[in-house]
């Protein structure tokens, strides 16, 4: 570009965010760059008790440069985010919304809703068809994959869908188990 510098004369962001964990615990989410950086600082990286996340943009950047470059873009699930014991936490797909908003390629999903891993199990000469049932959470995936395929499906209310949202959704389960006690009565009744 025509300029004359040296190192010392260049600060990155990856440097700025380092400077803000000097001496602290660092949960790092990015480049080698952005760890080497944030080391360079003086802060611990770790996993275990964090006092900063920092996020870079590496991560997805390969990513999107290889689907960009005609490789096939696969993922698990679309799921947003899941119910876990620390509280709603994001999922897959919260990564697949900033992938797809720069590369404009959906992903082939290969969990549900898709229904191939479903089929999958159903090619087993000792599963009956008629003796299925899907159980999940979430209406979207779990439900929407059953209902695709013509099967029975149980809505567990303990996770993503609350009762309220089932009833006004067009993506209908079969029952609706509002905790594992009720979901045991369906099953076995």
């Amino acid at each position: 570009m025509g300029v004359i510098s040296t190192p010392d004369l260049v600060i990155t962001s990856a440097m700025g965010a380092a400077a803000f964990t000097k001496g602290r615990r660092a949960y790092v989410l990015g480049s080698n760059n952005l760890k080497d950086c944030i080391r360079g600082a003086g802060a611990i990286i770790t996993d275990d008790q964090p006092e900063d996340v920092v996020i870079g943009f590496d991560d997805i950047r390969d990513a999107c440069q290889k689907i960009l470059s005609g490789a096939r873009f696969f993922t698990t699930n679309p799921d947003i985010w899941i119910q876990s014991g620390q509280g709603v936490v994001p999922e897959n797909g919260s990564i697949l919304a900033a992938i797809t908003s720069i590369t404009k390629i959906q992903p082939i999903i290969a969990g549900k809703p898709n229904p191939t891993m479903i089929e999958i199990a159903l090619l087993d000469p000792d599963i009956k068809r008629n003796s299925v049932i899907i159980i999940g959470d979430n209406l979207d995936t779990d439900i929407a994959a059953a209902n695709s395929i013509g099967l029975r499906s149980i809505l567990l209310l303990t996770g993503v869908t609350n009762y309220k949202t089932a009833e006004t959704s067009a993506i209908k389960a079969s029952w609706i188990a509002k905790d594992y006690k009720a979901l045991e009565a369906i099953l076995f009744s």
